[in-house]
């Protein structure tokens, strides 16, 4: 009797697995979602960057776009806004400007405060060394502190923490120069200097950069001649890079953050004229770093497609603020929930079934 329970436990589990498989195609995310929060207080804006500190999420800078067909950039206004954002209250407060107004400029969080490196004075505009920190519980709005430049300027980097330092990857300069680079710089927030690295094997600028078991995979990007799916990972504790699965599509200028293990691409630019024209995603595509497999359908797309958008992880939950399509920038905020269940056939059975197990 007890041998035929067993065989009816194992056969029943055998086609929960099977019928799971079956049902998502490629991926099932149960329960995710993307739900809009309550807008920016004071303008729209695209091509900001954002971090998390304690919960909220710190929207920094930027460019409002206020364009009309035809014409290069009227109306564009750079900020040195800086608004945080509550999730648990679902309200903003006002913080103290950045020195510097910019766009395209890269944030991360260390030890709690927000480092904040180059960007533009305008979208096409003259490229910035700045380097500027900022302790958001300085007082009541927070306080800036200049630190070393750049040992070069640079417009739409990108930039990861791997255990004490920062490391500053690629960019470009559309203005004076009009190059692209790939360069690596290590930052050193104690002593606040910069180090040369080894370079990325593929120049680019509009690219996002996320961490995963001290490495730092550089995904997606722009060389001036095309959009594109690279991944290349960069392991500092050797200096050395690797190439990895291209992505499912080319973008620029997306959201990416890291959340429970896998690498979240959002929105972006397929094409670049920096203009109307451009084509925008909405599509959200997810990459697990241990298998080196993209997921399709892992997760929902977003509400409306938007590129020049940073992204940023509060309390277990992906924010992505502003961005653009064509002429408009949007004040809005879209926070993701990930789905209680994911299933893929890229997941080993184990860890499939210790997801299954989960209460």
């Amino acid at each position: 009797m007890a041998m035929n329970n067993l065989t009816f436990y194992i056969k029943f589990t055998g086609l929960i697995l099977i019928g799971l498989l079956v049902i998502s195609g490629s991926s099932l995310a149960a329960d995710d979602k993307w739900e809009r929060k309550e807008n920016m207080p004071e303008s729209s804006r695209c091509c900001t960057t954002a971090a998390s500190v304690g919960g909220k999420v710190y929207v920094i800078g930027g460019v409002e776009v206020n364009r009309q067909p035809n014409l290069p950039n009227p109306g564009d206004m750079t900020l040195d806004r800086v608004q945080a954002y509550d999730p648990a209250t679902d309200t903003w407060a006002p913080k103290r400007s950045m020195p510097t107004k910019r766009a395209r400029m890269v944030a991360v969080t260390f030890d709690g405060m927000i480092y904040v490196f180059g960007g533009a004075e305008r979208r096409g505009g003259k490229v910035l060394d700045a380097v500027e920190v900022f302790n958001p519980e300085a007082g009541e709005r927070g306080a800036w502190k200049k630190l070393a430049k750049l040992p070069q300027a640079l417009s739409a980097a990108s930039a990861a923490v791997v255990g004490d330092k920062i490391y500053v990857i690629g960019g470009w300069d559309k203005g004076a120069q009009n190059e692209v680079y790939g360069t690596v710089f290590e930052y050193d927030p104690k002593e606040d200097k910069f180090k040369k690295k080894r370079d990325m094997p593929t120049p680019r600028g509009g690219l996002g950069a996320a961490t995963f078991q001290g490495k730092i995979y550089a995904i997606g990007g722009w060389n001036f001649e095309e959009v594109l799916r690279t991944v290349e990972v960069y392991d500092p504790a050797t200096d050395t890079w690797e190439e990895k699965k291209q992505m499912p599509v080319a973008r620029a200028l997306f959201g990416i953050t890291t959340l429970s293990g896998r690498i979240f691409a959002i929105g972006g630019l397929t094409t670049f004229s920096d203009n109307q024209n451009d084509e925008v995603l909405k599509r959200v595509d997810v990459y697990n770093p241990a298998l080196d497999e993209w997921v399709i359908d892992e997760a929902i797309p977003l509400p409306r497609g938007r590129a020049g958008v940073p992204a940023t992880v509060a309390g277990g939950k992906i924010y992505v603020p502003g961005g653009r399509a064509g002429i408009q920038s949007f004040p809005s905020i879209y926070e993701y929930t990930p789905g209680s269940l994911s299933v893929s056939p890229q997941d080993k059975l184990t860890t499939l079934w210790g997801k299954l197990k989960q209460p």
